[in-house]
């Protein structure tokens, strides 16, 4: 009896019966993971042509000169609960035997979710840098953030399983 109850309490859990925010709760996976985003960011910034590409570059090295590693910073402080906002539709992924491909295959519903926990933040932020520098780009995010949820997708399969 006392074996049955310690398998039941004490047995770790499996990834698959795990949330996404459970998965990637370590610290260093965090920091990885943080790493990982601002590169795909910078790529993306960095490969963005025209007018759109000189108000995406000019907003990042706005950004930047708040501190080298301030959308480090940033991008690991919304993680955890950027993590919490994602695990529904990662759970949905699960029961699909692909959370990778589902959230690339819903994508503008990924970066919604995504956007809804940045879009918190911003609002309780005191920078007002930030905030009002977010508030005009809000709408532009969403795109650009669609487009990097195949690569922010890869990169939380990554880290899981």
């Amino acid at each position: 009896m006392s074996f049955i109850i310690f398998n039941r309490c004490c047995k770790k859990k499996k990834a698959f019966d795990m949330k996404l925010s459970e998965q990637i709760e370590a610290k260093h996976i965090q920091s990885d993971i943080a790493r990982e985003c601002v590169q795909v960011m910078e790529n993306q910034v960095n490969g963005k042509k025209g007018m759109t590409g000189v108000l995406f570059k000019t907003l990042y090295a706005g950004i930047r000169a708040l501190g080298a590693d301030y959308a480090y910073r940033a991008t690991l402080n919304l993680l955890s609960a950027t993590s919490k906002a994602l695990d529904p539709l990662w759970e949905k992924g699960l029961s699909e035997n692909a959370p990778v491909a589902y959230l690339k295959n819903n994508s503008s519903l990924t970066a919604e979710t995504i956007l809804s926990v940045t879009d918190a933040k911003i609002a309780k932020a005191h920078n007002k840098i930030v905030k009002a520098t977010y508030q005009k780009v809000r709408n532009t995010l969403e795109e650009e953030i669609t487009q990097a949820v195949p690569p922010i997708a890869d990169i939380l399969g990554k880290y899981v399983q």
